[in-house]
């Protein structure tokens, strides 16, 4: 019996650790990483939509070009919000990814490269230099809008690596514990049946003595 009760006591305790294990994996699935991802999501959204609206810049027709720069700033906006939160983030917590870190200065290069290139091409359209414009955009601003959004998208993808190495190995933990509980289930069966075994063969003289007391 008291083998049994250590048996129990053990098994709680191994049954608290893994619990609290599975709960910190899926914290950092659900709040942190899957956090980040948001962001970066958020991040090629709006890298996305202004490649598009740029592209009307110098297509649409010019009393059309300041809606559609409007269209630009309110999504450069969105991306500035994003980034302010990821660098929150990023600054207060310390279980950052030194690779994290760094896709995500590289996002911060390209996009310092980029938006100057942006505010050239609308500066050229709307001084009437069409052709100037399309051919920055086409020549180097589309370039560094592709390579922006692939560093996003690496960033993106870094997330998911990790959330699925952090799934695989909650899996595996569980798996783990459902087998140790089935162990132990088999050697308290065994115990117990031992331990019955025992008790009715202990009985048989018992049986015997009160028998011929009886008698």
């Amino acid at each position: 019996f008291g083998v049994l009760l250590v048996l129990l006591v053990v098994l709680t305790g191994i049954g608290v650790q893994k619990v609290g294990l599975i709960n910190t994996s899926l914290t950092q699935i659900n709040e942190v990483n899957s956090v980040k991802q948001r962001y970066a999501i958020n991040f090629r959204g709006s890298v996305h939509d202004r490649a598009i609206a740029l592209r009307d810049v110098v297509l649409v027709d010019p009393s059309k070009i300041d809606l559609v720069v409007a269209d630009i700033r309110t999504l450069e906006a969105a991306y500035a919000k994003s980034a302010k939160a990821m660098d929150e983030m990023f600054a207060t917590r310390k279980d950052i990814m030194p690779e994290e870190r760094q896709i995500l200065t590289s996002i911060k290069e390209i996009e310092a490269k980029t938006l100057p290139g942006i505010n050239k091409v609308i500066e050229l359209r709307k001084a009437g230099k069409d052709a100037d414009a399309q051919e920055l955009l086409l020549s180097t601003v589309s370039l560094d809008l592709s390579e922006w959004l692939l560093r996003i998208n690496r960033f993106i993808d870094k997330q998911e690596k990790d959330n699925g190495l952090i799934g695989d190995a909650t899996r595996a933990q569980a798996r783990g514990f459902s087998e140790l509980m089935l162990w132990v289930c088999g050697v308290c069966l065994v115990l117990g049946s031992g331990m019955a075994w025992w008790v009715v063969g202990s009985l048989a003289p018992l049986r015997r003595l009160t028998d011929a007391m009886l008698r």
